[in-house]
């Protein structure tokens, strides 16, 4: 699969590392440290735009912070090569609506909440597909993200509790370790 990640911190890190063995991966990230300490770390393709990733990629992940997810939905809107792409979301809070709003409502889009498990391939994340995700593509997206764990389908309405319980709690309990 060729799959780009938007966005290389600690929950893109871990996916590129569970997949770039088997796939062909790309990557942007803003931080140049950050970009020069993956591609290093990695030897994948490290890219210089947002646009770059979306050619050389079937499949996006966006694994970005949610302060600056609507930039990079809004410069993804503006990509004529989209319409092929499915675009994954690893962004806490990132509703699909709000996606397909941004992205058009033909995208292909998915939403998922990983959990800090997935760091070390023991995750449990919440997976919802969008309307217009085929089958072919779920498998596929399910693929990419049981790279870190497993993976779990669920309605969108459910994926604020996921985000709660899985993806908050382990951290929290580390947290708790910690201290």
């Amino acid at each position: 699969m060729k799959i780009g990640f938007i966005g290389a911190g600690n929950m893109g890190e871990a996916y590129i590392e569970a997949l770039y063995k088997e796939n062909e991966i790309c990557f942007f990230d803003q931080s140049e440290e950050r970009k020069n300490y993956i591609k290093e770390k990695f030897g994948i393709t490290s890219c210089s735009s947002i646009e770059e990733v979306a050619g050389l990629s079937d499949y996006i992940v966006i694994a970005v912070t949610p302060q600056v997810v609507n930039k990079v939905l809004i410069n993804l809107a503006k990509l004529d090569v989209l319409s092929s792409k499915v675009i994954i979301s690893i962004v806490a809070g990132l509703k699909i609506a709000k996606m397909e709003d941004i992205l058009g409502d033909e995208q292909k889009v998915g939403r998922v909440m990983p959990n800090t498990p997935a760091l070390i391939k023991k995750g449990i994340s919440g997976v919802t597909c969008g309307t217009n995700v085929t089958k072919d593509d779920e498998l596929s997206l399910l693929k990419i993200i049981e790279a870190t764990g497993k993976a779990v389908v669920v309605e969108e309405g459910q994926q604020d509790i996921v985000t709660a319980i899985s993806g908050s709690g382990p951290a929290y309990v580390f947290a708790l370790i910690n201290s």
